[in-house]
């Protein structure tokens, strides 16, 4: 929506650890960061604002879905992850079931949400993601959600970038814009 109003603006978005937002932010080479943990904490010259929360699910394809699972047969699932050491499913894991998990089957490590859940539909493996973005293949039968008796692990995002820094006209708007959308759709 931003771009179609403003069609002569250039948004750039790129996939990165938070150590390198952190870094390209304070080296003004990027004018806001979105995270899933405040980047204040990595630079101080930053801040950071929650935008919003979101339920973080276990799902699957048909192949290895489990109803009520116990630990060790959580273990033995293939996992797609976003990150090689599987963090992600692990903090799901010691949510659920408050413990560690040990070594897990990482089948395969992606970096973006589509690619993981087009992996998990496939019956590549299971995994870990927001409720929103599975919300019409769970909706449709191709994903099953694999639940426990917890509650599910929840998680902000957060907006940082240079505390007090003056952005150029289009930039601050885009950031005025992506503040109020997404504290509207969490409320």
């Amino acid at each position: 929506e931003f771009l179609a109003r403003y069609p002569n603006a250039g948004v750039k978005v790129l996939f990165l650890p938070h150590a390198d937002l952190a870094a390209r932010l304070v080296e003004r080479k990027l004018d806001a960061a979105l995270s899933i943990y405040p980047l204040q904490r990595q630079k101080r010259v930053l801040e950071s604002r929650r935008l919003f929360d979101q339920e973080l699910i276990l799902v699957s394809g048909r192949k290895h879905y489990i109803a009520n699972p116990r630990l060790r047969q959580i273990q033995q699932l293939p996992i797609v992850d976003y990150y090689e050491n599987g963090e992600l499913t692990r903090t799901w894991i010691t949510h659920h079931y408050r413990a560690d998990p040990g070594a897990l089957r990482i089948r395969a490590h992606v970096g973006t949400v589509e690619f993981v859940l087009e992996l998990i539909v496939k019956n590549i493996g299971v995994g870990v993601v927001p409720r929103d973005a599975a919300a019409s293949l769970l909706a449709s039968g191709a994903l099953r959600q694999i639940k426990t008796r917890r509650r599910e692990l929840s998680d902000s995002i957060w907006l940082s970038q240079i505390r007090g820094f003056a952005h150029e006209p289009i930039a601050a708007r885009l950031i005025d814009e992506m503040m109020t959308a997404f504290s509207a759709s969490s409320s």
